[in-house]
């Protein structure tokens, strides 16, 4: 990524990084390390006009003021306006590492609703978590679909292998080995699935005479970084965002959501 955005000044939270990128804790990301984009404190994300993040089932949706420009299988890109006719007076984040979304605090929302002028938030489908795999084996998972729609498979890890998943019987992806970072997902395709009980199985085939085929040896420099979760996730549409009028700020207690702001 870095000789890819060579020419943009770009800086990483964790790496090449000329000023401190927070996290809402108050730390600092360790060399390499990664993390979701709602973790960072909102000064320090609104200082950049332009996001790359990483796609996956379980990240959140940049800042309002941020538009998607750009997505790939891997990565996408986000920008802000030059200057920003808004201003976030708070960012809520909610959800976790490994929930897209979850449910605020009456108390919060109320609170967020005398701070601005308007609500604003974010909406994501809920990420359905199947299994960890082991390094090399077919394994068969049941799973009911509460509503039709098109879902993408993630795997997250390393993997040596050529790695496929299918639903009902059907193959729709696969991809022959990769390297992530923890908490890193690859997509490994999409199909559509009616409501009700489906079985999706996934397989990791090592061995053979292609590069990377065979696995990681034990002790290796990828051996800290092991293969899984795979997870299913429907369609999503991120870009969308729902402002609510302080004066209905209760109408998002008790719904699950990625993240509300305060926003003038």
């Amino acid at each position: 990524m870095r000789h890819f955005l060579r020419k943009l000044d770009a800086e990483g939270a964790s790496e090449l990084r000329f000023r401190p990128v927070y996290l809402t804790d108050g730390t600092e990301l360790e060399k390499t390390e990664s993390a979701d984009i709602d973790r960072f404190r909102l000064p320090d994300v609104l200082v950049y006009r332009t996001l790359v993040l990483r796609t996956g089932p379980t990240m959140s949706r940049p800042p309002s003021v941020y538009s998607l420009v750009w997505s790939g299988r891997y990565y996408e890109v986000w920008r802000r306006p030059a200057t920003q006719k808004r201003v976030i007076a708070e960012h809520l984040p909610l959800g976790s590492d490994t929930k897209t979304t979850s449910v605020p605090r009456c108390a919060d929302v109320h609170r967020l609703a005398g701070l601005g002028s308007t609500l604003v938030t974010a909406i994501r489908p809920q990420s359905i978590p199947l299994t960890y795999p082991e390094t090399s084996q077919t394994v068969a998972v049941r799973v009911t679909i509460q509503a039709a729609g098109r879902y993408t498979a993630w795997l997250g890890g390393d993997w040596f292998g050529d790695a496929t998943v299918a639903a009902d019987g059907h193959g729709f992806g696969s991809k022959r080995g990769d390297l992530n970072w923890p908490d890193n997902y690859t997509d490994l395709g999409s199909t559509q699935l009616s409501a009700g009980e489906h079985v999706i199985t996934f397989s990791n085939a090592t061995g053979g005479w292609r590069p990377g085929s065979a696995n990681a040896p034990a002790g290796g420099p990828y051996a800290a970084y092991p293969i899984g979760p795979l997870v299913l996730s429907p369609a999503d549409d991120r870009q969308r965002v729902e402002t609510i009028p302080p004066s209905k700020a209760a109408s998002l207690c008790g719904r699950s959501l990625d993240w509300i702001e305060a926003v003038r």
